[in-house]
C-alpha cells in the first residue's frame, strides 16, 4: 500500500485473542469452548459468522501460543 511517501507492510491479523490479553492461550480456548452454540459473545465469535463453532475453535487453536510480538513484531513502516 502506498500512502503518501510511506509504504506499508502487508498486514495479516491473526485471530483467537478472545480475551485480549495480546497472547492466544488456554484461557482464549476455554471460553470458545464455554461459548459453544452460543450467538451472545461476540469475542468468541472469532470469524463473525454469528456463531461460535468449530471455526472460531479453529482459529484459536491454529494461532495457539502465538503473542502480539512474535505475530507482528516484523510488521513496521519503510522508510
Amino acid at each position: 500500500l502506498v500512502n503518501g511517501d510511506k509504504v506499508l507492510n502487508s498486514l495479516r491479523l491473526y485471530g483467537g485473542d478472545v480475551d485480549q490479553n495480546n497472547a492466544i492461550g488456554l484461557s482464549d480456548a476455554s471460553t470458545v469452548g464455554s461459548d459453544w452454540g452460543s450467538t451472545l459473545n461476540p469475542e468468541s465469535n472469532i470469524n463473525y459468522d454469528g456463531i461460535v463453532n468449530i471455526q472460531d475453535l479453529a482459529l484459536v487453536g491454529g494461532n495457539y501460543g502465538l503473542t502480539s510480538a512474535d505475530a507482528y513484531g516484523w510488521w513496521f513502516i519503510l522508510p
